[in-house]
């Protein structure tokens, strides 16, 4: 991950999500948003991809593991599938809704 973005989900899901619900994991890395470059690939993907920029959503959806930490590892069906423009920037990607 290069840059990891901030999303309504991720705040409420700060603040405590549902009073009284138990966090669904014992531990959390937050952020749902992001963007980087793929480092490597696993089966059924194209080597090519390898070095791509991508942008990607939803990388905690009813996972532990989202955007804020240096590497995330995401199904490539659902993530990653937004091939970005070069002359957008990985901060401004992020940063975009939706």
């Amino acid at each position: 991950m290069q840059v990891s973005g901030v999303n309504p989900t991720d705040w409420k899901a700060r603040r405590g999500g549902r009073a009284g619900a138990e966090p669904p994991f014992p531990e959390l890395v937050p952020n749902q948003d992001g963007a980087g470059t793929i480092d490597a690939v696993g089966d059924g993907v194209a080597e090519s991809r390898v070095g791509e920029r991508v942008w990607l959503w939803e990388a905690a959806w009813q996972r532990a593991h989202g955007t804020a930490q240096e590497f995330v590892v995401i199904r490539a069906v659902k993530q990653c599938d937004c091939h970005m423009q070069r002359r957008w920037t990985l901060e401004r990607v992020s940063a975009s809704p939706l």
